[in-house]
């Protein structure tokens, strides 16, 4: 095999293998988590106010299978500690009763203005009191998203956590997860590389044995 026929033969294997890792790529699927932010077929599930008052609550409707979490903003003012409770119950439509306390960390905003405020709040954990009428997704922590075991009207009910714990608005929302292939662009590359791989490498020993014919017959 001459020089110039193995380089043939040598860069359509590489041309194969690219086209074969391209072909893996656009069957790489990614599971993606979708929060609906209590919006729902136009209806708004969620309570927003100055400071919500102790006991406030909000209901939603879900079928058994389906995933809820609870959202909130905070209306915290300095100074504060630097770990706030966020004390929330949640009812099933029997009346069963999951209690959860979301902790919020706070630290001082460097840069304060108009628009920035004086706190950087977020939340950090979560802690379960007691767990009935749904089940926890575990795999979502440190977001709390629980399952529902029963199908109708589960109502989110705010509790004050302590003296510095205000909050401005409350959403119970829906989770759904879905399979998505972000790279299926990398199908249609990695076909034609395997094409062109597979033309070279038949041209190239083609080639080769051609010339090997020719100088057996001479």
């Amino acid at each position: 095999m001459r020089k110039r026929d193995r380089f043939v033969v040598g860069f359509s294997l590489v041309v194969l293998l690219a086209g074969s890792v391209f072909l893996l790529c656009s069957q790489i699927a990614l599971t993606v988590e979708s929060d609906d932010g209590g919006v729902e077929n136009g209806v708004d599930y969620s309570v927003s106010g100055g400071e919500l008052p102790e006991n406030q609550s909000l209901s939603r409707y879900y079928r058994t299978g389906e995933s809820l979490s609870v959202l909130f903003r905070d209306a915290l003012e300095p100074p504060v500690p630097t770990d706030v409770p966020a004390n929330f119950l949640i009812f099933s439509p029997s009346g069963k009763l999951c209690n959860l306390t979301f902790w919020m960390e706070t630290m001082s905003n460097p840069y304060p203005s108009s628009t920035a405020a004086p706190l950087i709040v977020m939340v950090a954990d979560f802690s379960i009191w007691g767990i009935d009428g749904m089940e926890l997704n575990n795999a979502s922590y440190p977001k709390f998203i629980g399952k529902a075991t029963e199908e109708g009207n589960y109502t989110l009910v705010y509790k004050v956590g302590s003296a510095w714990t205000d909050i401005r608005s409350m959403v119970l929302s829906k989770v759904t997860w879905s399979v998505e292939y972000p790279y299926t662009s990398m199908m249609p590359i990695g076909g034609a590389l395997l094409a062109v791989g597979a033309v070279l490498c038949v041209v190239g020993v083609w080639d080769s044995r051609r010339r090997t014919k020719r100088k057996l017959s001479h």
